[in-house]
């Protein structure tokens, strides 16, 4: 599979830990969370926003959030099925 950025690693060595991230969760960092309720009401009004939040609220810090949406479409990626991702980005949307 061809090499991206430094030229160092695969697609499937960059994806994959973004992968098991967003199924599995990620604990929020306390600045991370800061800037995510500071940007809630947009993401709450924003086409496809809903799902960067979590139960409709931005998460707080030491929260585990799981993006399970965003790792489907990086293991879209991974697959090279670049059409099925249009479509499931549009019916995100």
């Amino acid at each position: 599979m061809e090499h991206f950025g430094s030229g160092k690693l695969t697609l499937e060595e960059i994806l994959t830990p973004a992968i098991e991230l967003g199924e599995r969760g990620f604990p929020v960092a306390p600045v991370t969370a800061y800037h995510w309720q500071r940007a809630e009401e947009l993401l709450r009004n924003a086409p496809g926003g809903h799902q960067m939040l979590k139960e409709g609220r931005a998460p707080s810090a030491g929260e585990i959030m799981k993006m399970p949406n965003l790792a489907q479409t990086f293991r879209y990626l991974y697959l090279g099925r670049s059409n099925q991702i249009r479509i499931h980005i549009c019916y995100i949307f």
